[in-house]
């Protein structure tokens, strides 16, 4: 970039620092979100009896009709990847 003259580098934001997120925002329309190549991780460190890390459950009795589901795991026709796995290495 040239301003008055002057040659100066290309603009960089800094890489942003890690932010706590201890809440989410109810969603107000359907969503989806396409993390392409980019593999996402959440780790847990249990330390309280009787939690679990992870839940997805109902806040009302659900009445639709047909297939519904709370959680569901799929692939394409195509794909190899294993749609769903659970992984149990503790006693």
């Amino acid at each position: 970039m040239v301003q008055a003259g002057t040659r100066r580098p290309p603009y960089r934001a800094s890489p942003a620092a890690a932010t706590s997120r201890s809440g989410l925002t109810a969603a107000i329309a359907a969503n989806s979100i396409n993390n392409a190549d980019y593999a996402q991780t959440w780790n847990w460190q249990v330390t309280t009896a009787d939690k679990d890390a992870f839940t997805f459950t109902e806040n009302t009795a659900s009445t639709a009709t047909g297939h519904s589901s709370i959680l569901k795991a799929a692939t394409l026709a195509t794909s190899t990847a294993t749609p769903f796995m659970i992984t149990n290495l503790g006693a």
